[in-house]
């Protein structure tokens, strides 16, 4: 497992709590969360600041979360992933 931010959208499947995998400013246009196996699994976004960006809790039928537009974030954090991946659509 390893995230891919070599192309858009961004895969993410790793988290950890302190890495900022991106430092500068994003355009967040949509964030998926999906191939999750458990309704209770999260997904946890931050920015470099630790400020919550996008949080999605798995739905019972586990079908794929989207966030909608986010719009600008100053530095990236994949801090929590239960399971699955996210797909981060950039600008």
């Amino acid at each position: 497992m390893a995230n891919n931010l070599g192309h858009n959208p961004w895969i993410l499947d790793t988290a950890n709590t302190s890495t900022v995998l991106w430092p500068g400013r994003i355009s967040i246009t949509n964030i998926v969360f999906y191939d999750y196996t458990v309704e209770t699994h999260v997904a946890l976004i931050q920015n470099a600041d630790g400020i919550t960006v996008w949080k999605a809790n798995g739905a019972s039928d586990l079908r794929s979360l989207d966030s909608g537009p986010i719009g600008i974030a100053t530095g990236l954090i994949m801090h929590t992933l239960d399971s699955g991946k996210v797909a981060v659509y950039i600008e």
